[in-house]
C-alpha cells in the first residue's frame, strides 16, 4: 500500500488530471476512500489543487458521493477531512440515503 500512496502523491504532484473516472463513474477520491489510503498524506497534495472540490460533487453509478463511502466504512478521520475541505454532508444517493444513514448502519 505504501508504494501506491507514493505513486498517487507523485502523480498528483506532477499535475495528473482529476477529471477522469472509471466505468462505474468513480473518481480518485472514491478510490482513495474505498482502498482506505491515508487521506492526510494524499490530501496534503490533492487539496492544494484548484479543482479538488469537484471530486466531492461527483456521484458514482450507484449515486454514491465520496462522503458516502467514508460514512459507510466508519472512516471518521476521512469524514473530518472531507468536511473540513468543503464536502457537503447532506447529499443523497439514488436511493435518497444520506451519509448519516450509512454511519448509522
Amino acid at each position: 500500500m505504501k508504494t501506491s500512496v507514493q505513486a498517487v502523491c507523485y502523480l498528483l504532484s506532477q499535475n495528473a488530471s482529476l477529471i477522469y473516472r472509471d466505468e462505474a463513474d468513480r473518481n480518485l477520491l472514491h478510490f482513495t476512500i474505498m482502498q482506505n489510503l491515508p487521506i492526510e498524506k494524499i490530501g496534503s497534495i490533492l487539496f492544494t489543487r484548484d479543482n479538488y472540490r469537484n471530486l466531492f460533487d461527483q456521484r458514482d453509478i450507484d449515486g454514491f458521493y465520496p462522503i458516502h463511502y467514508a460514512s459507510r466504512e466508519g472512516q471518521v478521520n476521512v469524514l473530518t477531512t472531507l468536511i473540513k475541505h468543503g464536502a457537503e454532508i447532506n447529499k443523497k444517493t439514488n436511493q435518497r440515503q444520506l451519509s448519516l444513514h450509512f454511519a448509522a448502519e
